[in-house]
């Protein structure tokens, strides 16, 4: 798409009359932008954060809860510890 001088001219002319819409637009790209990065660098950190805590959680571990029995078996009875 070619840009002759009569349409940069109408773009600075349309952009110096209405000043405070011209603001408050590029006030919002880049407040949408900095969003953007903001998010997605908190979401990156939060990422590596819970890679480093669960690295090395259960490395060469063996996890027991003691928990009742459910059946009887071989002469003992069946609810012990």
């Amino acid at each position: 798409m070619k840009y002759d001088i009569d349409t940069w001219e109408e773009i600075f002319l349309t952009i110096t009359r209405n000043k405070t819409r011209s603001l408050l637009t590029a006030f919002g790209v880049f407040w949408g932008i900095f969003m953007l990065i903001a998010l997605i660098g908190g979401g990156n950190g939060m990422q590596d954060m819970m890679k480093a805590n669960f690295e090395g959680f259960a490395t060469n571990s063996c996890f027991v809860w003691p928990q009742q029995t459910g059946e009887a078996y071989k002469g003992f009875r069946k609810g012990r510890w």
